[in-house]
């Protein structure tokens, strides 16, 4: 039947053995495809998360990553739904900040601490991830994404992760933090209704194979286990353009591995493909 029958074809791909190779750009366009039914045929990892020395922050990366979320522009106070409200006060108590009761307002709190930090930041009226928290250790970075996950984000019925903003600043720092941490994802607007006066809203949809929240209510929804379809990015089109005088490099590392780009893609130009720039080009400069 036709569950047997997927289950035969799955077990076939995965007894085939996937091996790396080094292409030009016209032996992909012309091999773009492994069938004739439109099988994508070339594929990159994605990149692990970048391992970097801890960094100096002055504000702690998950109580940031929940003002950022659930903050006042203005002060340094959050909002706590009552849903939440013990776990999440206990969360940023145990990160070194405490919390009070603002009297006047029914899930406000100043959070002990936090708005003369952020005012050295610049981040009052000025919401966005300061560059050093894109740039601190994979723990750190995760605490952020914790953080951010705990106020704005959620784990659907499939465990999948969502993390939803009105700020398009902020989704883009956002997505900046999930290419640091080697996390596949897709940024999807949504038009406000006919008639309102509300703007875009952006959403990002992820798999995570860590734990990306700190409140109990959300994590024991998430799901940790990556498709192996999240672990790559796959080449969907190759275009040709006008040629334009280029510079060949290599990085001073074992591979001349590099990630270009803000989305982390690992790259490199390979000895061959340096060889190939030297000899059947017109001119080339080559960096070594």
């Amino acid at each position: 039947d036709l569950v047997a029958r997927n289950r035969a074809t799955a077990l076939a791909h995965q007894s085939q053995v996937v091996t790396g190779s080094v292409c030009t750009t016209l032996e992909i366009k012309n091999t773009l495809y492994a069938n004739s039914r439109g099988r994508i045929n070339h594929a990159i990892p994605v990149a692990a998360p970048l391992d970097l020395p801890p960094a100096d922050l002055p504000i702690d990366p998950y109580v940031l990553g929940f003002w950022l979320g659930d903050g006042a522009s203005r002060y340094g106070r959050v909002t706590i739904g009552d849903a939440y409200l013990s776990d999440a006060r206990d969360a940023l108590s145990g990160a070194g900040y405490p919390t009070t009761k603002i009297p006047c307002e029914r899930y406000g709190y100043t959070v002990k601490g936090l708005q003369t930090r952020l005012r050295g930041l610049g981040l009052l009226k000025n919401k966005h991830i300061p560059e050093p928290y894109l740039f601190g250790s994979i723990e750190q970075r995760q605490a952020l994404l914790c953080g951010l996950m705990d106020t704005d984000g959620y784990a659907a019925k499939d465990g999948q992760c969502e993390f939803y903003n009105t700020s398009e600043i902020i989704i883009q720092g956002a997505s900046r933090l999930l290419h640091t941490l080697g996390i596949k994802h897709a940024i999807r607007t949504k038009k406000p209704p006919k008639g309102t006066a509300h703007g875009l809203s952006y959403r990002i949809k992820f798999v995570a194979p860590f734990p990306v929240f700190r409140l109990p209510a959300k994590a024991i929804r998430q799901n940790l286990n990556l498709r192996e379809t999240q672990k790559w990015r796959y080449i969907v089109d190759v275009r040709e353009v006008d040629s334009e005088p280029v510079k060949c490099i290599a990085v001073d590392s074992p591979d001349h591995l590099y990630l270009a780009g803000a989305e982390c893609v690992p790259t490199h130009n390979s000895d061959v493909l340096i060889g190939l720039a030297g000899t059947q080009h017109w001119r080339s400069i080559i960096f070594r």
